[in-house]
């Protein structure tokens, strides 16, 4: 599905996958039921 919508919005899948994962790669913080809660959010 993502593919799908980045094609419609005129975006190359492969560079917005990379970009967020850039974006992402160093967070740190944990999983409470499902949902990832930032470092920060914790105290």
């Amino acid at each position: 599905h993502l593919k799908s919508i980045s094609k419609i919005l005129g975006y190359n899948f492969e560079e917005c996958f990379e970009l967020a994962y850039q974006e992402i790669k160093d967070r740190k913080g944990r999983w409470i039921d499902g949902t990832f809660v930032k470092e920060e959010d914790l105290a």
